[in-house]
């Protein structure tokens, strides 16, 4: 079974050989904190990733991603790499059209 740790240890290298530019977000001592922001060019995105079929986001994290879309800040739920791959080729397509 893919672990959570598998699958972001393999997006977030997928996403860098892209160019986006990758940071874990750990410490903050906030609860409901996503995993890791990703920065590309003028888009920044945050990202939680969970298991595939038993990941589930806490409360606090769904109270999170409720703040951010308000807010208009991106936020994706990752469950495969598969998944994550398609996310960040359609996010790189959509910016490099765009400059």
């Amino acid at each position: 079974m893919t672990r959570e740790n598998q699958i972001e240890a393999r997006v977030s290298e997928y996403a860098e050989s892209l160019g986006f530019y990758c940071y874990k977000l750990k410490g903050t001592g906030k609860r409901g904190k996503f995993d890791r922001i990703f920065i590309y060019g003028m888009f920044c995105c945050l990202v939680e990733f969970k298991k595939p079929r038993e990941g589930r986001l806490s409360i606090h994290q769904i109270i999170k991603l409720n703040e951010y879309e308000k807010q208009g800040t991106p936020a994706q739920i990752i469950s495969s790499f598969e998944l994550g791959c398609l996310f960040f080729d359609k996010m790189k397509a959509l910016f490099d059209n765009t400059n």
